[in-house]
Parts: structure tokens; sequence; C-alpha cells
């Protein structure tokens, strides 16, 4: 069977992008993979933030991944190593475009985002299953 290379996982900052993570590092420690955490800022979220905060995109972005380095620390450890990126766009967009330009051979999303009833699945991850 073959090996997997790279794997890439969403993260939304929820509890559940938090077990993806995990479960993606154990996958990845076993295969000896690389791990990159990828967060997507969505442009609205974005604009509404420069626009009540007086920020700039380059320090939101900056922010946005410090937040996502302490996150993944919090999940996995400092000793796991996981390559962190931002994008801003829209979530499944970027995702996939992601996914591509890593060649993830194996895509890790929690079941439900921060706003997802406990009860369903999560938009994004329902998307990228379709």
């Amino acid at each position: 069977m073959k090996r997997l290379r790279n794997v890439l996982v969403g993260i939304d900052f929820s509890d559940c992008s938090a077990n993806a993570l995990r479960e993606a590092a154990r996958i990845a420690t076993w295969e000896r993979a690389r791990i990159t955490a990828f967060h997507v800022l969505e442009r609205d979220f974005g604009e509404q933030l420069k626009s009540h905060l007086l920020l700039e995109e380059v320090d939101i972005l900056d922010r946005t991944r410090d937040r996502l380095i302490a996150f993944t620390e919090d999940a996995v450890g400092r000793d796991c190593p996981v390559t962190c990126e931002i994008a801003a766009g829209h979530p499944f967009e970027k995702l996939l475009k992601a996914v591509e330009a890593h060649s993830a051979d194996l895509l890790v999303l929690g079941k439900e985002g921060l706003t997802q009833d406990r009860r369903d699945t999560g938009v994004i991850a329902s998307l990228c299953v379709r």
C-alpha cells in the first residue's frame, strides 16, 4: 500500500479541529508524513476585523498565524513538527487549492465547526466529502 507523504488538516479553532489535528499527527507519525495545519480566514470576517479594530490585513494574518501556531502546539505539543499556513478567502475553495498545492495524500477535517449543531456534519466537511 502507498505510504502517505503529506497530510493537510483544516483548522477552524474548534474542539473538533483539535481532535482532527491529533488524529492526523498520529497517522502522520506512523506514516512518517509531513503535516500542514491550514486555516482559512474568511474574507468577510477579515474585512469586519479591519473596520472595527483598525488593523491592516497583514496584522490580521500575522495574529491569525500566531493563534494557529499556539493552537497546534496546544493540541499536539511542540515536539510534533507541524507546518502552519493561513489563507484568506472561501474555506472550501482554499482547502481544495491547498490540497492540490501540497499534493496532499490525506485531508483531515473535524466533523463540525464552531457554529455547527452537534448532530450534523459541518458545511465545509460535507462539501469536501462530496
